[in-house]
């Protein structure tokens, strides 16, 4: 099978525009925008009428009023059709499309088959015209799905950005460099790419050009890679991290990772929510750490899990250092309260678990804004971090290296101590340290990475790839 040309940027410049052989006379210029408007009249008709064939069904969902907008802005002048042949654009538009899943896009959705009929005939002015929409149809597509998602909604803004990238490229002339501004700068999507074009081009044989066009039938565990890659690649163009540093923490792959300049400078083991209790997806700022901290024992995890054990011995409570309070905040004896009059529906006391080493949030915390009263911090439960599948807590994020990350969250280097840290930690005293500059942190799920040339695959613990999957496949075969 021959692969067709790599569609990468967008458009060439103004100079050699027009259609069917248009000179710069004034009566050839009037020919190309008579074609031009043939175009915006075409899309319109195809875009109101039902298909009478599946040859005509691709153009019932052409973007009618960005094309329009697109010709009208240019006086109607063509763009990747002139003088009765393909604009050098076009070709690289075409090849991109054909080359698509390199970058985790599927030709189909733009309109690759019909693309590549009209290119092996391209006889009159009608397949010109039908060429030139679905052309404009497919880049703009393709800056939105690389840029914001196949999966995502197209908004005013996406639409808005597509139709200037457009624009530009019409007059630069750089398909390649139109398409790549959109795309995700982020270490985690660019290693996901450079690992579906390994995966692909490992393929025996002409096997890869065959998967470049087509869902095609290939291995079965190889199939399941390349979705899995395809699924992650859809989520980093979903994400929206900012800053020059931040903290990344991968759910699946049980890791903490602090990344600077786009740069993974430290990384921890962690331990995260059961698929009963599983951690969130969160999007945050660590303003402020604290040592020796209390545990607030959540209301639910009190009264559904503490309450049967305390009402079963009552000692429960003082070996796990656990004050009883009232709504007031003031101290119970535990000896005073009737447990046996509490339920998971009738629970009104607070419970509270001392600072100390034996604290379930060891003795550090991390304090972020988030709606879900989760935390990053230490633990008592070291030996959990030998585990290859650390989901164990109920939501908040336990870390291995929490001493090492404070010291730098206050000083702003790797490897340089906290003066303050080390004495609240030597006094074992409860302090809390307000960052000079908050750090963003980011709570994510992605089930599969590409680090150091090596391909790692996460277990699916919360079992959600399934419904990402189902979804962008289902998107992609429209």
């Amino acid at each position: 099978m021959r692969v067709n040309f790599l569609f990468i940027a967008i458009i060439i410049p103004l100079a050699g525009m027009a259609l069917s052989g248009c000179s710069k006379t004034t009566s050839q210029k009037s020919s190309s925008a008579s074609e031009a408007s043939e175009v915006i009249s075409f899309v319109q008709v195809h875009h109101t009428t039902m298909p009478t064939d599946t040859a005509d069904a691709c153009y019932a969902g052409l973007k009618v009023q960005l094309i329009r907008g697109f010709y009208e802005k240019r006086r109607e002048e063509l763009f990747w059709c002139s003088h009765d042949k393909l604009q050098p654009a076009a070709d690289s538009l075409i090849y991109f499309i054909n080359h698509a899943r390199y970058h985790g896009l599927y030709p189909d959705r733009y309109h690759s088959g019909e693309i590549q009929n009209l290119k092996n005939r391209l006889l009159t002015p009608s397949d010109f015209t039908r060429m030139e929409s679905l052309l404009t149809d497919a880049y703009i597509s393709i800056v939105q799905h690389i840029g914001s998602g196949q999966t995502a909604v197209a908004t005013f803004r996406t639409d808005s950005l597509s139709l200037s990238s457009l624009e530009q490229v019409s007059v630069d002339g750089n398909v390649i460099d139109g398409i790549s501004r959109f795309e995700p700068a982020h270490f985690g999507y660019r290693s996901l790419k450079k690992a579906i074009r390994l995966l692909i081009d490992s393929l025996p044989g002409n096997q890869h050009e065959t998967v470049l066009l087509h869902l095609a039938d290939i291995p079965e565990q190889t199939n399941k890679v390349l979705q899995t890659l395809e699924v992650n690649l859809e989520r980093w163009r979903l994400e929206h991290m900012t800053g020059r540093r931040y903290i990344f923490i991968n759910i699946p792959a049980f890791m903490l990772y602090l990344v600077e300049d786009d740069s993974v400078i430290f990384e921890s083991k962690v331990i995260v929510g059961t698929p009963k209790t599983p951690t969130p997806e969160i999007s945050s700022r660590i303003e402020c750490l604290v040592t020796y901290p209390y545990w607030h024992i959540p209301r639910k995890i009190a009264a559904e899990e503490y309450l049967p054990v305390i009402q079963k011995d009552i000692s429960f409570i003082t070996r796990n250092h656990i004050d009883v309070l009232n709504k007031d905040g003031t101290l119970l004896n535990p000896d005073s309260v009737d447990w046996y009059r509490f339920s998971k529906n009738h629970f009104p006391v607070l419970l509270r678990q001392r600072e100390g080493t034996e604290n379930s949030l060891g003795i550090v915390k991390f304090v972020f804004d988030n709606p879900y009263a989760i935390f990053l911090h230490d633990t008592n439960a070291k030996k959990l971090f030998n585990s290859e599948v650390r989901a164990f807590s109920h939501g908040c994020v336990r870390l291995e290296k929490a001493i090492e990350l404070s010291h730098y969250l206050v000083t702003g280097e790797l490897n340089k101590k906290s003066p303050k840290i080390v004495r609240y930690l030597k006094e074992e005293s409860r302090h809390t340290i307000n960052l000079y500059d908050p750090i963003p942190i980011y709570i994510r799920y992605y089930t599969c990475d590409f680090r150091d040339n090596q391909f790692h695959v996460y277990k699916d613990i919360y079992m959600v790839d399934h419904r990402m999957t189902h979804k962008l496949y289902s998107v992609s075969l429209k």
